[in-house]
């Protein structure tokens, strides 16, 4: 029975005790509500989205399906269509890379002037992997230009507004005040609380605040998008299913590109010069080493290799 009334207290504790926990709650409800106007706000800033059944270009459709590898898939799908088009030859050098002579220098899109700067920083050489090396803005607004059409979303924010929008530093300077203004209330509050339980011995009216604090933390940012980074919002993996059928496919988006896009050169046809050089095999044991592997020119001048 001591210990019991140890918990509970007497009528004065409970009573302040409580009032600081209700403090407490109508601290964390008016922040929540406050960071939830500013959400709705944000989610406002989106424009309008991409008119259904829309078609996606090659390149959006490597940011939907190949998520952080899509650089290097933009880079080596640009080096197979000016290939097609004969405005470069390639020869594999080595295992996993090509020597690329570049025969018109003009770019028709922004992946391709990626393309061509990377071979003159790199004179002449790309990895079969196509890793530009260094982030590139130009294949980057491909993947905005997702955002902004939303069928991709930026983590932690609205479907439609991009994380580099002026609207979205309002919004985390908005929402950082905000926080820190619930945090230090609603830690002035609890520490106040554990003042009263110690002094008049009342010790209920902190587990309610402690409960306060607990569902505070559950709900925080519950009423935002899951994030798709990868796959796309609900249009963008309708859009990549439209994208996989033969309805897609043009006459400069071949079904050869489409490949190259979605699974990159490893899915080029034996004997085509994109194809890349692997290294042989490891030999069992006993068995001599494989012969070494010479490289063939395959698309000699002209030829444009499709």
């Amino acid at each position: 029975m001591a210990l019991l009334d140890g918990v509970v207290g007497n009528a004065t504790g409970n009573a302040v005790g409580v009032a600081l926990a209700l403090a407490s709650l109508v601290v964390v409800v008016r922040v929540g509500g406050a960071q939830r106007r500013a959400w709705e706000e944000l989610a406002g800033a989106a424009g309008p989205p991409r008119a259904a059944g829309a078609r996606l270009g090659l390149y959006e459709l490597i940011v939907l399906t190949s998520c952080s590898a899509a650089p290097g898939r933009m880079i080596i799908t640009a080096l197979a269509r000016m290939h097609a088009d004969g405005r470069l030859r390639v020869v594999p050098e080595e295992y996993h890379r090509f020597r690329v002579d570049v025969l018109d220098p003009q770019p028709q899109d922004g992946p391709e002037a990626a393309l061509l700067d990377l071979l003159a920083r790199t004179g002449g050489v790309v990895q079969d992997s196509g890793d530009p090396g260094s982030a590139d803005d130009r294949l980057a607004a491909v993947r905005r230009g997702l955002v902004l059409d939303g069928l991709v979303c930026d983590p932690g924010l609205p479907v439609g507004v991009p994380a580099d929008s002026p609207a979205v530093g309002r919004w985390r300077v908005r929402h950082r005040r905000l926080d820190g203004r619930k945090t230090g209330l609603t830690a002035v509050l609890l520490t106040a609380g554990v003042t009263v339980a110690v002094v008049f011995g009342s010790w209920l009216p902190v587990v309610a605040h402690a409960l306060v604090l607990v569902v505070a933390f559950l709900s925080e940012g519950s009423d935002r998008p899951p994030p798709w980074w990868c796959n796309g919002t609900p249009s963008g993996r309708a859009a990549v299913e439209a994208a996989e059928g033969d309805g897609w496919l043009t006459a400069t988006d071949t079904a050869l590109l489409r490949r190259v896009a979605l699974e990159g050169l490893a899915r080029m046809p034996e004997g085509h010069p994109l194809r890349p050089l692997l290294p042989p095999a490891p030999p069992r044991r006993g068995e001599p080493d494989p012969p070494a592997v010479t490289p063939v020119n395959l698309d000699p001048p002209g030829l444009g290799g499709l």
